[in-house]
C-alpha cells in the first residue's frame, strides 16, 4: 500500500505542476475561471481519472465541436431563461423596504456556503448544515453577520426556488443572495459570458501543446462544453463584486465553505476585484476528504489571481501533510464525534448511501444476497439523493434523507458504505466499517492503512463482503480494546473538538 501511496503522490504532483503552468495563461481570461476541467476536480470531469489510468486520448473533430456547441448554447440559454425568471420572482416577493439593512458596524461577517434545496423544502425551514453553532457564537458576541447561500439547482425549477424564497422571507435580514444584488447590466454580462465561454475554451485549446497530458486536456475541454453551465459560476463572480461594493464602508470577514470549486474561485475573485483592502477570507475545509480530492488544495499560481482564500482552515492535523500552510480549526459539522454513543445494536449493520448514484448501485448490488436477508439492516439515504430499485426484505428498514445519522449510530456498531467522509466519522466514533470500493479501482483513501482488517476493510464483491462482515464482527468480540485505541487515533488526527472558545479563537471573533 505504501508504494501505491508514493505513486499516487507523484502523479498528483505532476498534475498540479501541469495545471500551474496551464492556468498561468488561462486564468488571465475571467471566463476560464469557470472551467471545471481547469479546476482539477476529480468529480466534475475525467481528466484526472484518465491520467491516473494512462488512458489513450481520443481525437475530436470539427463535427464533435459543433455538436457540443449546439448542446452548450441550447442548455445554457435554457437555464439562463429560468435564472432571469427567478430574479423577477425574487423582486416580486421581496419589497425594497424588507431589504434595507443596518450596516453600521466596523466589521461585517459573511458566512458563505451551500443551501441544500431538497432538505430545506422537505424540512420547511432553512438551517445551516455546514457551520453549525458559528452563528450562535457571533450573536452571543454581538457581531453583525449575513449569509450568502448558493442554492444552485440542477433542475431549473421556478417553483422550487420560489419555495426557498418564501422560507427566506421569515428571516431575510440574515441572508443576501445574488437575486438581490445583481443589476440588469450584470445579466447582460452573463449573457455575453454564455456567448464567449466556448470561444475562450477553443482559443486555449489551440494554444496548448501536443504532449500526453495536453492532448487529454484538449479532449476534456472540448467535451466539457456539452455539460457546462459556466454562467452560474461567472454570476458568482459578479455577485462577489456587488457584495463588496454593498459593504464598501465596512471591513469584511468572509467565512466560506471551501472546496476550491469554480463557484468559490469566482466568488473570491469578485470580492477581491472591488476594494480588495479590508476584506479577509477564511476558506473552511472543515470536512473529511480523500487524497483524490487534491483539487481542494491551493496551488501557488492560484494565489496570484485572487481566486483563493487568505487563510485555509482544515478539519484535523492529519490534513497538514497536504496543506502545510493551513491551520487546524474546530470541526463544526462533527460535534457528534465527540459524544459517547450508547450502542444498543438494534441493527446488525447500517448501510449509509452516498451522494453518488453509481456508488449506491454497487452497494445495493453487493448486499443483495441471502447472507444479508437474514440480518437486520438499516439503510440511510443521503440528504441530496433518493433510493430506488431496492426490494425490502423482512428485516430491512429504510430511513429517509432527513433522519439524523447520529441517531442511527446508536443503533448499530457496524457500517457499510462507499468511499466517503462517513468512513472516517464512523471509525472515529468506534464503529467497524466495510467500504465498498468503486468500479474505477482508484481507492479514495479517506482512511490510512492504520486499523485495516481490524476496524475497517475494503471490499469489491459479494464474496468479499461476507468475509469482511464476519472478520470485523470477530474483531469486535476478541479485540475490542484495540478497536477503541484505533478509534481514538482517528478522532485525534482527523478532528478538532468544536467549542465556543475554539471558534472565537479561530475566527478572531
Amino acid at each position: 500500500m505504501k508504494n501505491n501511496e508514493i505513486e499516487i503522490e507523484n502523479i498528483i504532483n505532476e498534475i498540479n505542476e501541469f495545471f500551474e503552468k496551464i492556468n498561468k495563461t488561462a486564468y488571465k481570461n475571467i471566463h476560464l475561471i469557470s472551467s471545471e476541467v481547469l479546476s482539477r476536480n476529480y468529480f466534475t470531469n475525467n481528466f484526472v481519472k484518465k491520467v491516473f489510468k494512462r488512458k489513450k486520448h481520443e481525437k475530436f473533430t470539427l463535427k464533435n465541436i459543433m455538436q457540443n456547441l449546439f448542446i452548450y448554447y441550447k442548455r445554457n440559454f435554457g437555464h439562463f431563461y429560468w435564472f432571469v425568471r427567478k430574479y423577477i420572482a425574487f423582486k416580486k416577493i421581496f419589497k425594497k423596504d424588507e431589504l434595507q439593512r443596518n450596516l453600521y458596524a466596523d466589521t461585517i461577517y459573511i458566512i458563505d456556503n451551500f443551501l441544500l434545496v431538497d432538505k430545506s423544502l422537505g424540512d420547511k425551514k432553512i438551517a445551516d448544515h455546514y457551520f453549525c453553532e458559528l452563528s450562535d457564537v457571533l450573536k452571543k458576541r454581538g457581531k453583525k453577520f449575513f449569509w450568502t447561500p448558493f442554492f444552485y439547482d440542477e433542475t431549473p425549477s421556478l417553483d422550487r426556488t420560489i419555495g426557498i424564497f418564501k422560507l427566506l422571507k421569515f428571516n431575510i435580514n440574515y441572508y443576501i443572495t445574488e437575486y438581490e444584488l445583481l443589476k440588469i447590466n450584470d445579466f447582460i454580462k452573463i449573457f455575453v459570458h454564455i456567448l464567449l465561454f466556448p470561444f475562450s475554451v477553443i482559443k486555449l485549446v489551440i494554444g496548448i501543446g501536443d504532449g500526453y497530458k495536453e492532448k487529454i486536456l484538449k479532449e476534456e475541454l472540448i467535451s466539457e462544453l456539452k455539460n457546462s453551465l459556466s454562467f452560474y459560476r461567472y454570476g458568482r463572480y459578479l455577485f462577489g463584486k456587488r457584495l463588496r461594493s454593498y459593504f464598501k464602508n465596512n471591513k469584511l470577514v468572509v467565512i466560506s465553505w471551501f472546496e476550491n470549486q469554480t463557484l468559490q474561485k469566482n466568488y473570491y475573485k469578485g470580492l477581491k476585484t472591488v476594494l480588495p483592502h479590508n476584506c479577509f477570507i477564511y476558506g473552511a475545509k472543515l470536512y473529511l476528504y480523500s487524497r483524490f480530492y487534491f483539487s481542494s488544495e491551493v496551488i501557488e499560481q492560484e494565489k496570484k489571481f485572487s481566486v483563493v482564500p487568505d487563510k485555509v482552515l482544515i478539519n484535523g492535523k492529519y490534513y497538514l501533510r497536504f496543506n502545510k500552510s493551513a491551520s487546524v480549526a474546530p470541526s463544526l459539522r462533527y460535534k457528534n464525534v465527540f459524544r459517547k454513543y450508547n450502542v444498543t445494536r438494534e441493527f446488525d449493520c447500517l448501510v449509509i448511501l452516498t451522494y453518488f448514484k453509481d456508488f449506491n448501485n454497487k452497494i445495493l448490488k453487493i448486499i443483495n444476497q441471502e447472507f444479508f436477508y437474514k440480518l437486520k439492516v438499516a439503510f440511510k439515504v443521503h440528504p441530496t439523493s433518493s433510493i430506488t430499485g431496492i426490494q425490502l426484505h423482512k428485516n430491512w428498514q429504510i430511513f429517509e434523507k432527513n433522519y439524523p445519522v447520529s441517531s442511527l449510530f446508536e443503533r448499530s456498531d457496524l457500517i457499510i458504505t462507499s468511499e466517503s467522509g462517513t468512513c472516517v466519522e464512523a471509525v472515529a466514533t468506534g464503529k467497524s466499517i466495510i467500504i465498498v470500493s468503486h468500479d474505477d479501482n482508484l481507492k479514495s483513501q479517506y482512511l490510512t492503512e492504520i486499523g485495516e482488517n481490524i476496524i475497517w476493510k475494503s471490499v469489491d464483491s459479494k464474496k468479499d463482503i461476507i468475509k469482511a462482515y464476519t472478520q470485523l464482527r470477530n474483531e469486535r468480540i476478541k479485540n475490542f480494546s484495540k478497536i477503541e485505541e484505533l478509534s481514538k487515533w482517528y478522532k485525534d488526527n482527523y478532528f478538532c473538538e468544536p467549542t465556543e472558545k475554539s471558534i472565537i479563537k479561530t475566527f478572531n471573533i
